[in-house]
C-alpha cells in the first residue's frame, strides 16, 4: 500500500506532463539574466520528478526501443519481444517509457519478458519505479522519503545515471 501510495504521488503529475513543458522547466527558463535554476538539493520531491522525467523523456522513443531489442536478444528471439512489448501494455505514462523499463527488467531474458510484460500489465507503476528508482525501493519508500532533501537527490541522481548509461549503450 504504501508503495502505491508514494508512485501515485510521486508520478501524478506525469501523465499530462510527458508531451507538456514541465513545471520545473517552466520555473527554470532562461531568461535576460541567465538560467533562474533552483537548487537541486532545495527541489520539492515534485520538482524532482519534473526534472528527471525532463533528462528522460529523450529516450522514450521507439527507435530506442529497437535500438535495445536488438541489443538485447537474439534475431530469432526479436519477432516475439516486440509482439509481447506491442501488444496491449498500458500507455498512460508514455509506451516507450513502459517498454525501455521492461526491457532493462528483463536483462535479455525472454521468460522474464513475459514475466514483467504480465506484470505491467497489472502494475505499470511498480514496474517504471523498479527501473527509474530503484535504490528507493531498495531501501524502503518510507525510509527514503523520511530522508533529507541532499540525501533524495544523491540516492535519485545515482539511479538516474545508471539508468541513463544504460539508455545510451548499444
Amino acid at each position: 500500500m504504501v508503495l502505491m501510495v508514494f508512485f501515485v504521488v510521486v508520478f501524478w503529475r506525469h501523465r499530462t506532463k510527458l508531451d507538456n513543458e514541465s513545471s520545473w522547466q517552466r520555473q527554470n527558463r532562461t531568461n535576460e539574466s541567465g538560467p533562474q535554476r533552483q537548487d537541486p538539493m532545495n527541489e520539492s520531491l515534485p520538482q524532482r520528478e519534473d526534472r528527471i522525467l525532463a533528462e528522460l523523456k529523450p529516450f522514450f522513443r521507439r527507435e530506442i526501443v529497437e535500438a535495445k531489442v536488438e541489443a538485447l536478444f537474439t534475431s530469432h528471439e526479436r519477432a516475439e519481444v516486440f509482439a509481447l512489448l506491442d501488444d496491449d501494455l498500458p500507455d498512460y505514462w508514455g509506451l516507450e517509457r513502459l517498454q525501455l523499463a521492461i526491457l532493462r527488467l528483463s536483462d535479455g531474458s525472454l521468460t522474464a519478458l513475459r514475466e514483467y510484460v504480465a506484470a505491467a500489465r497489472d502494475d505499470y507503476i511498480k514496474v517504471i519505479g523498479s527501473v527509474e528508482y530503484p535504490s528507493a525501493l531498495k531501501i524502503g519508500l518510507e525510509r527514503f522519503v523520511g530522508l533529507s532533501n541532499p540525501e533524495q537527490e544523491l540516492i535519485t541522481q545515482r539511479d538516474l545515471r545508471e539508468y541513463v548509461r544504460w539508455l545510451e549503450s548499444r
